[in-house]
């Protein structure tokens, strides 16, 4: 009967060692997928980002910016019903002379004076706009629904703030800006072209100033 009894307790010893042991198993098995998804995730959000700004890339640009003008392009869709998408606007930013600075204090310099501007404009605009690096030294900033009177009071504050702004060597940086804005069905492209060709405006008119355009 002793015997018994022993055997009963070593089985059910080894029982629990059995269910210890496979709950650890099962532990760093999720753990393992958990890492995994974060990985997977970071990686993601990564191939959205200009590595150097941190800023949406072009890529994540015309995505979102698609999304964005999706709503206009149906003209009787929920979203305008609803009135969660009745106006649409972009402003392009180019730096100034911006050649100048990477001649003159090498590009590394030229990097952060980049960076400092994506901070400029993400400290400008709202948590609902979208400010990416659309390529080298230009920058664009998507606004869904805002007055085009508001859009031009923001778009001044971007090109002062960017002049007030103290960048590395003391350097006096400006920009030009070019804003399109719509209340009617647009693609991406469009908005973009227009925004682009008032920043054409804005450096013909001697640079460091605000063209706004109006689709119709």
């Amino acid at each position: 009967m002793l015997l018994k009894k022993r055997e009963l307790e070593a089985r059910l010893r080894n029982s629990m060692h059995q269910m210890h042991a496979e709950r650890d198993r099962a532990l760093v098995a999720e753990d393992q997928l958990r890492q995994e998804r974060v990985l997977r995730q970071q990686a993601e959000e990564s191939a959205k980002r200009d590595p150097m700004t941190g800023l949406a890339n072009r890529g994540e640009l015309t995505s979102q910016l698609s999304a964005l003008a999706s709503p206009l392009l149906r003209r009787d869709s929920e979203e305008k019903r609803a009135g969660l998408m009745q106006s649409l606007a972009a402003a392009m930013i180019d730096a100034d002379f911006f050649k100048a600075v990477n001649d003159t204090y090498g590009h590394d310099v030229g990097d952060q004076v980049l960076i400092d501007i994506a901070r400029v404009l993400r400290s400008v605009v709202r948590d609902t706009d979208l400010v990416a690096r659309y390529g080298g030294e230009e920058f664009v900033v998507v606004f869904p629904n805002i007055s085009a009177e508001k859009l031009a009071e923001v778009a001044e504050e971007i090109r002062a703030a960017i002049e007030d702004h103290e960048f590395v060597n003391d350097l006096l940086v400006t920009v030009s800006v070019g804003t399109a804005h719509t209340r009617f069905a647009t693609t991406p492209e469009k908005l973009l072209k227009e925004a682009d060709l008032a920043l054409y405006d804005a450096k013909k008119e001697g640079r460091n100033r605000v063209v706004g355009r109006v689709l119709t």
